[in-house]
């Protein structure tokens, strides 16, 4: 039983019992909460109603005034002792069901007294109850919701995880893929073990715990994280899947839960708002807590996971230590894949009704299938084109499965028009209204009617006809939201892309709506674009409509993509040229590191700072700001090496005039000098660069310490730099003093803020590990900076792995040295890896690592590695 009956009477504080049910519904949820007066359908029995919701509640709170007990009817008598009177009936029976029944005493009503109560509820008399006085009215209906919450636990997540589903039109193809409808039983793929592996880290010791779960579109995240919720379910935790959109006041009382739990955060790369506050509520829970964990989906780590909003330390150090499991594309053999497509076909038949033949169809060669739901989609229209359901009436009219159960989907469309009094059908305002649900979506009704209002197909359309589309959306698409996507959202992505080919004007409507609304849209149509390139060029016109808000917006779906490199060039393709406060705009909202916009980074700098310098009357402080990134960008690049230098020259001079007479300009200044000396060791002009180096080092020593420690890391920087030059320039004493100055600074920098200075420390660690003569202290510490860097890339491999990939070939020279040659293979090999895969995603750029890699590798016995470090 679950849910709080409010039992009260309307002559006596009825207004006790609106405060009361207004708490309580906020707390945990409108139907949760049974108060006669607002709970009550109209036009049925109110006797069956308040009798039938009393026996499924868990607890019963009897509002007690001064009058409670004395209140009589017109006869004069007193209503309590009457059979048929209803306060008495509700408490008799909670007494009877086994109810909690919790007292409220309002305002100095007393207890009743056991010889003063009808014999059948006497035992009213002997409960435990709350106060309530009008002088302290927050506080104790606060202490009485904590009272509750004790009782029924399970309630104070009722408002934050998703309802079960509704049974959907079976009619929609989409509808038997949709992972919440399980229509095909859970079986995990020969080879996966994603099941133990989540199970075991949520029966682990710690209190507080999270963990992310990678994959591409259709690898089963949604499917397992569900399987596992059931799993727990039945081991008494509370589990399921967080709704979309909680807000940070009921993602709080994650701090406070009592039982083990699982919340689980779909699309978790889109939800950063929720899971800062998520953060923040399960960092504050005793470490003695039962323990409670977080599963986010998304389809990669990337720098989405680092842009979390995190002010608390406890939280930030929870950040930190985000564990990442990938689910890859199972690698089947052709008798699994028929096993598995047989038995789709079979649950799907079974579901649509439809007799499966003596000999079914095979399954369909592997190459087109990268995913378990590639195959299901496959099976699916196997069924459907058995039953008729082909498109024109021919299994083979189109390539693509997910193209196919789009035509059904669109002809099951068409068939509800009369049902939703929308005929004669229009497929442009079908397929308009699918694509924003999916592309836009909605929060609530307002937002949904400005959102179809914006589209091409409803241009000058009556209210009702708007209306009467947002209630056709609803009942094919059902969700929490007023528009809810089109799903499987691999399938919505494709049936978007299609939408933005077939009406050029569509997404015009980007300008029409909410910055939330965009980003989600721009991520949409980035994971599209990857499959479909017949988009190009669609968003770039797109975002030039509104480029100043667009392309910002832009960068942040990027974020949140795995394949972002033909959305990287829309956006590209919008700046170039862009005017320069739409350039200032982008340039701010730029992440600080991010392998993928490293170039567009660098083009939108260039393009600034030529805009700048063209004007007569230029900010010397924006022009010093320009050069110092634009010499820092191409210095991470390596390109354009020479005319970056002399960007870093100006940058020095500009910020060594102006901080003469602004002091507070003397950090910019040891970063230039910074930038500085790594250009000049990038060009070979290494007596230079050390000068430079120990210019910046003394400039960051004499900063004042700072409340974000700014300086303390930008020293530990510069000092690690510098470390690295004093050993190249053969002075190996003050290289090792500067790396375990470093080393000292970074391990104060962690313990304050560990997710903000990790790839710093591996840094420092790895720069120690290479100037140590000390083969073992070499070894121990190259480790612990292979461990971080092994960390960072998990999390966000665009930005780390290539750091990963270095650290990896350094401690397998390390290793040659100290005699361990399988070591050192093993090392060495698990760089070229990393090499590979990161040289994949960015054609050109580590050519040079791989072949010096490759080279290290061939020896027939390596031992040494300082020739090829």
């Amino acid at each position: 039983m679950t849910g709080v009956f409010i039992n009260y009477r309307n002559s006596d504080e009825p207004y006790v019992a609106v405060l009361i049910d207004r708490l309580l519904m906020e707390r945990l949820g409108p139907d949760n909460v049974f108060r006669a007066s607002r709970s009550n359908t109209p036009g049925r029995d109110f006797r069956d109603q308040i009798l039938g919701r009393l026996k499924e509640c868990a607890v019963l709170i009897v509002v007690i005034g001064k009058s409670w007990l004395d209140t009589r009817d017109a006869q004069g008598a007193r209503r309590l002792w009457q059979p048929e009177d209803w306060v008495r009936r509700e408490i008799e029976l909670a007494f009877t069901e086994g109810l909690r029944v919790i007292p409220v005493y309002v305002t100095g009503a007393p207890a009743p007294q056991a010889e003063h109560l009808p014999p059948d509820i006497e035992q009213l008399a002997h409960q435990h109850g709350v106060r309530l006085h009008h002088r302290s009215a927050d506080t104790d209906l606060e202490r009485l919701a904590a009272v509750v919450e004790r009782w029924v636990p399970d309630l104070r997540l009722d408002v934050l995880l998703e309802r079960p589903p509704a049974a959907p039109p079976w009619g929609l193809p989409s509808a038997l893929l949709r992972p919440e409808h399980q229509v095909v039983p859970f079986e995990e793929p020969t080879g996966r073990q994603g099941l133990e592996v989540l199970l075991d880290w949520c029966e682990g010791a710690a209190s507080a715990s999270v963990l992310l779960l990678t994959g591409g579109a259709g690898q089963g995240k949604s499917r397992l994280a569900r399987e596992v919720c059931e799993r727990l379910r039945s081991e008494k935790w509370t589990a399921g899947l967080v709704a979309s959109g909680a807000p940070p006041s009921v993602l709080e009382r994650i701090h406070g839960l009592v039982r083990p739990t699982l919340l689980v955060f779909d699309a978790a790369e889109s939800r950063q708002e929720e899971l800062s506050a998520a953060f923040t509520a399960l960092a504050r829970r005793p470490g003695s807590a039962p323990p409670v964990r977080l599963l986010l989906l998304a389809r990669s780590g990337g720098d989405w996971l680092d842009r979390i909003q995190i002010d608390d330390d406890r939280a930030a150090d929870l950040h930190g230590r985000v564990e990442t499991v990938s689910l890859s594309a199972p690698d089947l053999e052709q008798a699994a894949r028929e096993r598995e497509f047989a038995r789709a076909m079979d649950v799907f038949a079974t579901r649509l009704n439809i007799a499966l033949p003596a000999v079914p169809p095979p399954a369909p060669a592997p190459q087109p299938f990268e995913s378990p739901l590639d195959l299901h989609g496959a099976a699916l229209e196997s069924v459907l084109d058995l039953n008729g359901g082909g498109v024109n009436g021919s299994s083979g009219a189109r390539p693509d499965v997910f193209g196919r159960l789009l035509d059904l989907e669109r002809g099951y469309w068409r068939s509800t028009a009369e049902a939703f009094q929308l005929a004669p059908a229009d497929p442009g305002r079908f397929d308009q209204t699918a694509a924003a649900a999916t592309l836009f979506g909605a929060a609530d009704h307002t937002e949904a009617v400005r959102t179809l209002c914006a589209l091409p197909a409803f241009r000058g359309a009556e209210g009702w006809t708007v209306e009467k589309y947002i209630g056709w959306a609803q009942s094919m698409y059902q969700g929490a939201a007023a528009l809810n996507a089109l799903r499987p959202r691999r399938l919505g992505e494709v049936q978007a892309a299609q939408v933005v080919i077939r009406y050029p004007d569509f997404l015009e409507c980007l300008r029409s709506v909410s910055d939330t609304q965009a980003v989600r849209a721009l991520t949409v149509l980035g994971r599209a674009i990857a499959r479909d390139r017949r988009v190009e060029g669609r968003i770039a016109a797109a975002l030039r409509t509104e480029p100043g808000r667009l392309a910002p917006l832009a960068l942040d779906a990027t974020l949140a993509l795995e394949e972002p490199a033909a959305f990287v060039a829309e956006i590209t393709a919008t700046l170039r040229d862009a005017e320069p406060a739409v350039l200032e705009r982008v340039l701010a909202a730029l992440p600080q590191r991010s392998m993928v916009l490293a170039e567009l980074a660098a083009d939108i700098t260039r393009w600034a700072r030529t805009a700048h310098r063209a004007r007569a009357d230029g900010d010397p402080r924006k022009a010093a700001l320009l050069a110092r990134r634009f010499a820092g960008r191409h210095s991470y690049l390596g390109a354009h090496l020479e005319e970056a230098l002399a960007a870093a020259e100006e940058a020095v001079s500009l910020y060594s005039s102006l901080s003469t007479t602004d002091p507070a300009l003397l950090p910019e200044l040891a970063e230039a000098q910074a930038v500085l000396a790594l250009l000049l060791s990038d060009t070979g002009r290494h007596p230079e660069a050390l000068a430079a180096g120990a210019a910046a080092v003394e400039r960051y020593r004499a900063l004042p310490p700072s409340t974000d420690r700014r300086h303390t890391a930008g020293l530990a920087t510069a000092l690690n730099n510098q470390a690295i030059r004093a050993g190249r320039q053969g002075d190996p004493v003050t290289a090792l003093a500067h790396a375990r100055h470093a080393v000292r600074l970074t391990g104060t920098l962690v313990e304050a803020n560990r997710p903000a200075h990790l790839s710093l420390r591996a840094d420092a660690l790895d720069t120690l590990a290479t100037l140590t003569a000390d083969r073992q202290e070499a070894l121990e510490v190259g480790a612990q900076a292979l461990s971080l860097r092994e960390e960072l890339a998990t999390a966000r491999p665009d930005a780390y792995e290539p750091q990963l990939a270095a650290t990896s070939y350094n401690l397998a020279l390390l290793s040659a040295r100290a005699g361990r040659p399988t070591d050192a293979r093993e090392l060495a090999a698990a760089a070229l890896v990393h090499y590979e895969r990161v040289a994949e995603r960015h054609p050109g750029r580590f050519e040079g690592e791989l072949a010096r890699v490759r080279r290290w590798l061939d020896r027939p016995n390596p031992t040494k590695g300082s020739a090829e470090q």
